[in-house]
């Protein structure tokens, strides 16, 4: 991991729009080893992208992005760290992965000035500020299902009606459908 960079990415990682306010000593050290920052996440590419186009314009940094499951995306750069060759500068990924990275000592701690501007209960002490949260709904095919037929509530689900018709993305892949069957018991509260 380029440690000169390191600052400057989790910068752009957390608020791009506070890249501009780091020193240009800093700035001009990232440029002489390569000018490029590498990230690797589970963020939709579009999302990333506008974010990339602003870090460059402030920065003139430019910044790859390579994009995969939360898992995959652990496993990989868990890989390279274990391996003594990390080829990212930022990792971006939901945060019980992130929790598994903290352990193995792969995560830096950046107090940015503008956390100061979240809510106390919003800041996870170990990776920072609550930046989004994930929403998950229950979708229906109306050619298969009648809305009046529709499911109302979770519990619905599990009627014999609707066997064999429900599919999810597979949890030991993706991350937010663990979460979420793993937070079901809470529905109830």
């Amino acid at each position: 991991m380029r440690t000169s960079t390191i600052v400057l990415t989790v910068t752009w990682f957390l608020f791009a729009e506070q890249a501009s306010g780091q020193s240009p000593e800093l700035v001009e050290a990232a440029k002489k080893e390569g000018g490029k920052v590498i990230i690797y996440g589970s963020l939709e590419t579009a999302v990333v992208e506008a974010v990339i186009q602003a870090f460059r314009k402030k920065t003139g940094l430019n910044a790859q992005y390579w994009r995969a499951s939360a898992m995959s995306v652990m496993n990989r750069s868990m890989g390279e760290y274990r391996a003594g060759n990390p080829i990212y500068d930022v990792v971006l990924n939901n945060s019980d992965p992130l929790l598994i990275m903290h352990q193995e000592g792969m995560i830096g701690k950046y107090d940015s000035t503008v956390m100061q501007k979240y809510p106390k209960d919003q800041i996870n002490p170990r990776l920072g500020p609550i930046s989004r949260y994930g929403i998950v709904g229950v979708l229906y095919n109306k050619s298969l299902v009648k809305p009046e037929d529709a499911p109302k509530a979770l519990e619905d689900l599990v009627q014999p009606k609707y066997k064999g018709m429900l599919v999810m993305a597979d949890p030991t892949l993706h991350v937010t459908t663990i979460q979420w069957l793993s937070s079901l018991h809470k529905s109830d509260e």
